[in-house]
């Protein structure tokens, strides 16, 4: 049986009364396939292109990752050695998200103390090591991911807040590592622009003289996110590599492949 567009009002588009009169939005047009299209008049196909255009400002808006999920399939699980992964993850559908995460969970932890640092937030006995922050991102022709400068560049600067939202983010942290644990001082005063807050450790090292200061904390800011990382170059390689794999389309749920983001 043939079908034709459909004009669909919201609830919200019910009469209303004398004493609640208010401006009728506007009624939507749904066209579902080519057919229906072919049969509409030339004033319900520019009502359903302006619908198109005002959906595809509010996707523009979204951060990539975001945008990117209705897109994305199941992920597909293979047998992979994780001793055998490169250097710089390959974040792409190819390599096993479940062995790049373990991966991850051997070098990262959330269950450790906080690292003892200055006041200025850098560690007093480790001057050859690195630090950095979201406005120290960079890519580059010739380095996969990320590479991380101590001085501010123009050219090949990452925008990150465009990369990921922040609840995105924190999702699919908390799929890889667990809840992170209370922090109440996230919401004290004086830190209004943050809910959120997740600490991660660098693993390798635990028992040496330095094993516990090495950090790569992630909190809200402001409804985006900050990176901050203070540990030595092979830790912060590792933090790069985790931040690109986090925004890229092959973090699992837990559950069957899942995208962490979609749903099953």
């Amino acid at each position: 049986m043939a079908t034709t567009p459909q004009i669909v009002a919201d609830s919200s588009d019910a009469e209303s009364g004398p004493e609640t009169a208010q401006p009728r939005p506007q009624a939507r047009v749904e066209i579902s396939n080519l057919a229906e299209y072919d049969r509409s008049d030339e004033a319900t196909r520019r009502k359903f292109f302006s619908q198109l255009w005002e959906l595809g400002g509010a996707l523009a808006k979204l951060p990539a990752a975001d945008r990117r999920l209705p897109q994305c399939d199941r992920l597909d699980s293979v047998d992979v050695d994780v001793d055998k992964l490169p250097n710089t993850t390959d974040n792409d559908a190819s390599v096993d998200p479940y062995a790049i995460r373990d991966g991850f969970r051997e070098k990262w932890t959330r269950e450790a103390p906080p690292p003892r640092c200055n006041s200025m937030g850098f560690l007093d006995d480790t001057a050859d090591w690195v630090t950095w922050d979201s406005y120290s991102l960079y890519t580059t022709p010739d380095t996969p991911g990320f590479v991380a400068r101590s001085r501010r560049f123009e050219d090949g600067c990452v925008e990150t807040w465009k990369l990921i939202s922040s609840q995105l983010l924190l999702y699919r942290l908390i799929a890889v590592f667990g809840m992170p644990p209370s922090n109440d001082d996230v919401h004290i005063e004086g830190m209004y622009k943050s809910i959120w807050s997740y600490t991660l450790y660098w693993k390798p090292g635990w028992d040496q003289e330095h094993g516990r200061k090495v950090w790569f904390d992630i909190s809200d800011c402001k409804g985006t996110f900050m990176l901050n990382f203070c540990g030595p170059e092979e830790a912060s390689r590792s933090a790069l590599d985790l931040f690109a794999w986090l925004v890229s389309d092959n973090v699992p749920h837990p559950c069957d492949g899942v995208l962490a983001g979609n749903i099953a």
